[in-house]
């Protein structure tokens, strides 16, 4: 995990960083132990002016602990007691920003944003933003992302 750093809301997070995201039974494919590429794309926004909600994330440096199990039961904790199901048959990918900012890079020159974006009780919420307006090129970008959380080693924690 990258040195700690404390930023701003709307600060961008630093290459450094790692990430983490709860993916639901619908975006964790059990019987493969990993997420599906749908973890990692925008999805239909609800009663909002903007059609595509960008997909959030937990900034794992945020809470300072020693290693990255830790920080991901620090926002597993932050999940339950804003009242919200995490289901046992779903679990937590995690990658680092730099990496995932690179590999969009290389594929089609796509330049992700990732923001510090604290929403309560999520005090380590961020956001991914610039992903492709095609579909089909979100999906690519979906699938790199993907492919860093399933290549990387212990980087999906379930929660069963």
């Amino acid at each position: 995990m990258s040195l700690y750093a404390n930023l701003n809301p709307g600060d961008s997070l630093l290459g450094s960083d790692e990430v983490s995201r709860y993916c639901s039974p619908n975006h964790y494919d059990r019987r493969r132990s990993e997420p599906r590429v749908s973890a990692f794309q925008r999805k239909p926004a609800e009663r909002n002016s903007n059609p595509m909600k960008d997909p959030s994330f937990n900034r794992l440096q945020f809470f300072q602990l020693p290693d990255r199990a830790c920080a991901i039961n620090r926002v597993r904790q932050e999940f339950l007691s804003s009242g919200y199901k995490l289901s046992t048959n779903g679990g937590f990918a995690v990658f680092n920003v730099g990496e995932a900012k690179a590999a969009a890079l290389q594929i089609g020159n796509y330049r992700l944003l990732f923001t510090y974006d604290p929403v309560p009780p999520f005090c380590s919420h961020s956001l991914m933003s610039n992903l492709p307006t095609d579909l089909r090129e979100e999906l690519v970008v979906a699938t790199a992302i993907k492919r860093l959380v399933t290549k990387s080693g212990i980087t999906f924690q379930a929660l069963s």
